[in-house]
């Protein structure tokens, strides 16, 4: 403990078959920039990546609600065989009927291809680590709105068929009038899409794909953050409170909003009075970062609070 940072050092020792976890590349952080909400890096397998980008870009309603088909129309029940004047309708109407796929076994289905498809794309492009980005702000008309990202560290330059699978996949979620295509905005950013869009952008190693060319663009264009050390770390991630607490704030008196005057008799409201409460005991952190590294069968985790401490 000393002024402005607490610091909390865990140890573990690792079975005799424990495998360790690949590094991240450090130049995958290089461009951060210092005013994000949450970032979290760890290496990652191409699959791992693909369900990410899958869950929140390209597919972020029907995660929530799994009813919903994969597919854009349903084919067309045939039934041009039997209005024929031949004998096939008595033949027909004897066979057994096909057992029917069951709904949500298909909707499994045909996900996995997406996944599959996706991720197949980025084990070409040498994907093995992923840093998730996520920060809120205000756009041109005042309203505040979540800006998801994320930089996956690349070998190969070539973004042509992965720019394809995106765009199919996008055209096929999203039950849209026109196929939406890939449109360069200011820069090197490419934007898909226009209520729900889809930006992409590359430099150097790093590929930064996110729902704003604005927010895509910052992520490779920025000062860099301190990096944690000179270690070789597989885990990193880091929460600024600061950010969070006023839109937390915000929300739950939005939740305990009266319709009438509370009486005093009645107990506090449960959002802001309790919820808000455990923000409110954290008010001096500012910040909580949390690192993983590996050094002879030996697993540390490094905790950092800083603030007015």
């Amino acid at each position: 403990m000393q002024a402005g940072e607490y610091r909390e050092e865990r140890r573990f020792l690792m079975k005799d078959d424990a495998v360790a976890p690949a590094a991240i590349d450090s130049t995958l952080m290089q461009g951060l920039p210092g005013n994000l909400e949450l970032v979290r890096a760890e290496a990652v397998t191409p699959a791992e990546i693909a369900l990410a980008l899958h869950e929140t870009l390209l597919n972020p309603l029907r995660r929530r609600d799994e009813t919903l088909s994969l597919t854009r129309r349903e084919d067309p029940y045939e039934v041009t065989p039997l209005l024929k004047t031949d004998n096939r309708y008595f033949l027909q109407i004897d066979e057994p009927a096909a057992a029917a796929e069951d709904p949500k076994e298909r909707r499994q289905r045909e996900k996995q291809q997406l996944l599959n498809e996706l991720a197949a794309e980025l084990q070409s492009l040498g994907a093995t680590a992923m840093i998730q980005c996520h920060s809120q702000r205000s756009d041109a008309d005042g309203y505040v709105r979540a800006h998801h990202g994320f930089l996956v560290s690349s070998r190969n330059a070539g973004l042509d068929r992965l720019k394809q699978i995106l765009q199919s996949q996008y055209n096929r979620l999203y039950h849209g009038g026109r196929a939406a295509s890939w449109r360069r905005v200011e820069g090197s950013t490419e934007v898909l899409g226009t209520l729900a869009e889809v930006a992409l952008e590359s430099k150097g190693g790093s590929l930064a794909i996110g729902n704003s060319a604005a927010f895509v663009h910052s992520l490779l264009n920025s000062a860099a953050i301190p990096l944690p050390s000179n270690r070789a770390v597989h885990y990193y991630a880091r929460l600024d409170l600061n950010q969070l607490r006023p839109r937390y704030g915000a929300l739950f008196q939005w939740l305990d909003y009266p319709g009438v005057a509370r009486n005093p008799s009645q107990p506090p409201p449960f959002f802001s009075a309790n919820l808000g409460s455990l923000l409110a005991a954290l008010a001096p952190v500012e910040t909580v970062a949390v690192q993983h590294w590996m050094e002879s069968r030996t697993l540390y985790e490094e905790v950092i609070y800083r603030g007015q401490l």
